[in-house]
């Protein structure tokens, strides 16, 4: 699942192709920003219409810091919807972002 690549420091394996890709915490980071632009049909998430992953890619960049970020998707935010920018990407945000939970929790 691509919500998992957002993790970061983590192993994940697809089992469809029979294979493990380590996913660094800038790899995660990134996905999660990339996510924000592109939305996720799966989760009924796009407030950026229109912008798809060749968009992403032209305003991300792997290394950027998380302001840096979220400053470039709310620039196209803004385009899109300049009344309801900050707004909608803190829904995104908050809609699409996994949290950590530690393992210990999931043993009760």
């Amino acid at each position: 699942d691509k919500d998992l690549n957002q993790l970061g420091n983590c192993t994940i394996y697809n089992p469809i192709k029979d294979t493990w890709t380590q996913i660094t915490e800038e790899e995660g980071r990134y996905a999660l920003a990339v996510q924000c632009i592109v939305g996720d049909s799966v989760d009924n998430v796009n407030f950026c219409k229109g912008a798809g992953i060749k968009t992403a890619q032209k305003v991300l960049k792997i290394g950027m810091t998380d302001y840096q970020y979220m400053k470039a998707i709310l620039t196209l935010y803004k385009k899109k919807c300049p009344d309801c920018a900050k707004e909608n990407l803190k829904k995104t945000y908050k809609l699409l972002k996994l949290y950590d939970v530690p393992y210990q929790c999931l043993e009760k």
